[in-house]
């Protein structure tokens, strides 16, 4: 959240006073994926903040993989790669975002979320998929801190 705006504007000086309200990690299960991943439009409504996401090209979340654990030999595994970091656009909504009361609902999104396998990778088939890391379902709702 950035803090108020001051009458000449922001400059590069106060970047350090803007303070994190969510994260993708937050979300994501998968530590390398989840840096491929790109915030889309940002929207505020009656108070809440609506947020979206998406995967750029669908190849942002495997190249990503790639970079963190490498890519594997032989078709099979990358398209198994492919199937693991697809993430389907999101769209968050934040009630009350900065504030002690926030609360991030998943208002559409995918259920569960593939995570790569780290240390057997070029030993497995395609992992079956796994819940996102909200402390109930995908679609409810769950409050977060202010991340520093």
């Amino acid at each position: 959240m950035s803090p108020e705006i001051p009458a000449q504007g922001f400059h590069a000086t106060d970047a350090k006073s803007w303070k994190p309200i969510f994260s993708w990690d937050e979300y994501d299960p998968d530590p390398a994926v989840s840096k491929g991943i790109v915030w889309g439009a940002v929207k505020g409504w009656n108070g809440d903040l609506y947020i979206g996401s998406y995967n750029p090209a669908a190849i942002g979340g495997v190249q990503t993989m790639w970079k963190t654990y490498g890519q594997p030999e032989g078709d099979t595994l990358r398209q198994c790669d492919m199937v693991e970091a697809s993430r389907a656009a999101t769209i968050f909504k934040i009630h009350a975002p900065g504030t002690d009361q926030q609360k991030v609902t998943l208002l559409y999104g995918e259920k569960r979320l593939r995570l790569a396998a780290l240390v057997t990778r070029h030993l497995r088939a395609c992992s079956a998929p796994r819940l996102p890391r909200f402390p109930g379902q995908a679609g409810g709702s769950w409050t977060t801190a202010l991340r520093g």
